[in-house]
């Protein structure tokens, strides 16, 4: 065949292959125009930036995606739905002016999408300020002409599109009034589906904290590190009214207590994606005394310390038992729990005490700023008069288990009477506002429990409660402390959740050099040399020939968590010109710098002690300062050369201090001995704090001996 007439062939080729990709180019994107034209039909869509009555709605084929929602700080950005062959595949709002990741997010969610999927975006209040790059792409990549990259800050802004569609075919509408697109028949229904959401599922790992989704609840829970299924409780913990951090900062502080006596500890977030600071400007830019915390999901719980919701049909009380049927049903079952609550949390508690006594079998509540009092002349969720709940809420109430009569009433009174209930004020608390009440949160807690006695006696002479019946409903007064959460939750913990008597133990630790030049503790560890060993800079120096095995010397396991008592014996020698350290550790019982139990060297050359109880953060003990440990401090200086023997003693109500078996400090505390579980010798390894000097014998124990 001649060059010429290949040269032909190829052209032909070339030619028709054009037409045939043009031709399919040009059906795929009419199938997409149809896409379009079929929903966009069924659709109802309002945008409102911030000149537009911030305002973002979303109905396609008679399903409402988004309305009604509130306007605060954090439901700021994009509201987007997509739907796929009538299957809803996203719906979501991605915050592009708080969250710097939301447009990458946006980006990414849209990328993901099959071709072909319609998609519908609409901008409230003020979309622009994070919005970058890869969001203008995911706009291109529905048909948008425009997009929000480049246009003016508060703007409103819609876009009705397909995955796939030409750029440029998409509705899409900019401008600083309120805009809208309202299909035909946007009213008529379509049939959607919806993909299965995941059911829950705890994971059995032991000493972590694990989250999971219990019907758009965010819930993180912690399974103690000895877990055992035969003995083991559920302690739910609720946060306060300010941040989804605060359901963490319950965990960790239940954490030491859930170990010692196997608490299987729960803390559902309720307040949803929230963010103090959102809260924050909302108050300033809004300038209103009262206002409601920004929410972004449509199973908002955000009053959940009322249980009732003003702007949704949604229980907190109900949520909290949907989330304990799960954990009974995959972990242990139980038929009760007990329930800590702080500030917001402690009005939850309050409540839920009221209405569900028979769940509970330990309950405190701290620092609440309204309790449900058991009056009936006062409108809930203050008072039992329900004849307002509707007006009260804003909308049609679920009445099971609140709505109730006065006899079913009394019954719930009698039942929470019999509950281990501890109230808990700080004496300087005054964060909540006066009211019927009582004039502060302080005052509050004390009228609630003195309501509550005289309801004891009421019931009573009513004969519904037996005479010789003993209220167990406590009070504490916290003296010298405000609105603390962890000082709070300390004092439950002491008050509340200790299971038992405190546990002792004999010897765990004994490292002698003197003499055997053997650690004779349980753990068998031999270090051979002629004298003891000497510490400078973190390291221990052993003499020539000696077998330095530093990590055995240095680093030890002695299982003290849980001890209701300890002694820490040392005999040292300091250098007579020692490296300044100041806080230099001689021994501790944690790997963390301010945990655990210490005697160490202060820069003054005195010893320097303390110990980490269950009760740590929660007194003021003497002078000492509120939030620490209790600190004791020698009166004579140790760096003159000479040996010295020093001893540190917790009797489980007073800690001490020896010198060579003089007495030196000593002050009241209380709690359960925490960490323990690695004994650091010569420093912390964490952050250094060396001590310079000898060590010859070290002796621990988890009861209490005098020397």
């Amino acid at each position: 065949m001649k060059m010429s007439s290949i040269f032909h062939v190829f052209i032909i080729w070339l030619v028709t292959s054009s037409l045939f990709i043009n031709t399919l180019v040009l059906a795929v994107s009419e199938e997409y125009e149809d896409v379009l034209e079929r929903y966009a039909r069924h659709t109802k869509v309002i945008s409102g930036g911030r000149y537009g009555g911030s305002k973002a709605f979303i109905r396609v084929g008679g399903y409402s995606f988004y309305k009604n929602v509130p306007d605060s700080m954090g439901t700021i950005g994009l509201y987007v739905v997509a739907i796929y062959k009538d299957e809803v595949l996203l719906k979501y709002h991605y915050n592009t002016y708080f969250d710097s990741g939301a447009s990458e997010g946006f980006g990414r969610d849209i990328e993901k999408l099959p071709n072909g999927t319609f998609v519908v975006v609409a901008a409230k209040e003020e979309p622009i300020r994070h919005f970058d790059k890869r969001g203008q792409e995911a706009l291109y990549q529905i048909g948008a002409e425009k997009g929000l990259l480049e246009q003016e800050h508060r703007t409103s802004y819609l876009c009705i599109g397909v995955k796939g569609l030409e750029r440029g075919k998409a509705i899409e509408k900019i401008g600083r009034e309120q805009l809208s697109h309202i299909g035909p028949d946007c009213d008529k229904l379509i049939k959607f589906t919806f993909p299965e959401k995941p059911k829950p599922k705890v994971l059995l790992k032991p000493g972590t904290t694990q989250r999971m989704m219990v019907a758009q609840t965010e819930v993180l829970y912690y399974i103690p590190k000895y877990f055992d299924p035969n003995t083991a409780e559920y302690l739910f913990c609720i946060h306060g009214a300010g941040g989804s951090g605060g359901a963490w900062n319950k965990i960790n502080e239940f954490r030491v207590i859930s170990d010692i006596n196997n608490y299987v500890l729960i803390a559902p977030r309720f307040d949803g994606i929230y963010n103090a600071t959102f809260a924050l400007m909302e108050k300033k830019a809004r300038n209103k005394e009262k206002f409601d915390f920004p929410l972004l999901k449509d199973f908002h719980l955000v009053k959940y310390q009322q249980l009732l919701n003003p702007r949704n049909e949604y229980r907190s009380d109900l949520r909290l038992i949907e989330i304990f049927n799960v954990f009974n049903e995959q972990l242990i079952e139980r038929k009760r729990f007990n329930l800590h609550g702080h500030s917001g949390g402690g009005q939850f508690v309050a409540r839920f005490a009221f209405f569900h006594p028979e769940l509970l079998n330990k309950v405190a509540t701290s620092s609440a700023g309204t309790y449900v009092f058991p009056v009936r002349d006062k409108d809930y969720p203050y008072g039992l008069k329900m004849d307002k709940l509707e007006k009260t809420f804003g909308h049609q109430i679920n009445p099971i288990g609140i709505r109730l009569s006065p006899e079913e009433m009394d019954q719930k009174l009698n039942k929470l009477l019999d509950v281990e209930m501890t109230v808990i004020v700080g004496e300087f608390d005054k964060t909540s506002g006066a009211s019927w009440q009582g004039k502060n949160t302080t005052e509050k807690g004390r009228n609630f429990y003195m309501a509550m006695l005289e309801e004891d006696k009421r019931l009573k002479e009513k004969g519904i409660r037996p005479l010789n019946k003993e209220c167990k409903l406590k009070f504490c007064m916290m003296n010298g402390i405000g609105h603390d959460s962890h000082v709070a939750a300390a004092k439950a913990i002491e008050l509340a959740f200790t299971v038992g008597e405190k546990k002792t133990k004999g010897q765990v630790l004994n490292v002698d050099f003197n003499n055997t030049h053997k650690d004779k503790s349980k753990h068998k560890n031999v270090i051979k040399s002629r004298k003891p060993p000497r510490f400078r800079n973190g390291k221990a120096i052993f003499a020539p020939g000696a077998n330095q095995s530093l990590d055995a010397y240095m680093h030890q396991s002695a299982d003290l968590l849980g001890c209701g008592e300890l002694t820490i014996k040392v005999r040292l020698r300091m250098d007579k010109n020692p490296r300044r350290h100041r806080y230099a550790r001689v021994i501790q019982t944690s790997n963390n710098q301010w945990g655990g139990s210490v005697i160490g060297i202060h820069e003054t050359s005195r010893i320097s002690a303390w110990i980490h109880t269950t009760s740590s953060k929660s007194t003021v003990v003497r002078h000492r300062r509120i939030g620490v440990s209790p600190r004791l401090y020698s009166k004579i200086k140790v760096d003159d050369g000479k040996w010295h023997d020093v001893v540190l003693t917790y009797t489980g109500s007073r800690v001490k201090l020896f010198i060579d078996g003089v007495l030196q400090d000593e002050t009241e505390w209380t709690g359960a001995i925490v960490s323990g579980n690695q004994i650091n010798i010569g420093y912390v390894k964490s952050n250094g704090f060396h001590f310079d000097g000898e060590i010859a014998e070290i002796e621990v124990y988890g009861r209490s001996i005098l020397p």
